[in-house]
């Protein structure tokens, strides 16, 4: 994407969200040397044209799949850094959202509330002093909290942890996000 928007040839992120599905599932049945790999070459790749994204025009957007969602082009850095620690967590492999630096997991939070669109809530990590406002949420809004980690785990559209709860005794939905 940044090549092309660098090249004169805007691109798409992903060609369709079935293709990257489906990339998502064959990778999923690689080896930890195969996944490891792709890893290595896709921040190889990444470190060739992350410089682009610095000099572009304030306001300069890509398509993350053809007619899809505008996303800035100057975010990609971030989009990387949420695509490898969510998915670093859900190879369950040693290391989960707990370990996210406080600052990463505040992030993914407050990404996943500017994109949320349901009925409101609030959302408050209870070992940070952080909170955040999930929709338009009233005085009589749920109130969801838990550890940072669980909380912006939990946002990103995975199960929640025990450790998270609601003042109405059920998460809301995260459809609309």
């Amino acid at each position: 994407m940044l090549r092309g928007l660098r090249d004169g040839a805007p691109a798409t992120m992903y060609s369709s969200d079935e293709a990257r599905d489906g990339d998502i599932a064959v990778l999923a049945t690689a080896t930890p040397q195969e996944v490891l790999a792709r890893l290595v070459a896709g921040c190889a790749s990444l470190a060739e044209v992350l410089d682009v994204a610095a000099g572009l025009a304030p306001g300069t957007t890509f398509e993350r799949t053809p007619g899809g969602r505008l996303m800035p082009a100057n975010d990609v850095a971030h989009l990387r850094l949420r695509e490898v620690e969510i998915h670093h967590a859900d190879l369950g492999a040693g290391y989960s959202a707990s370990d996210w630096p406080p600052t990463t997991a505040m992030a993914f939070l407050h990404d996943d509330a500017q994109r949320y669109a349901g009925p409101g809530f609030h959302v408050v990590a209870t070992d940070e002093p952080a909170r955040w406002a999930f929709g338009s949420p009233g005085t009589d809004a749920p109130t969801v909290s838990g550890p940072l980690g669980a909380l912006a785990w939990w946002a990103t559209g995975r199960a929640a942890a025990p450790v998270v709860s609601s003042t109405t005794g059920t998460l809301p939905s995260l459809e609309g996000r």
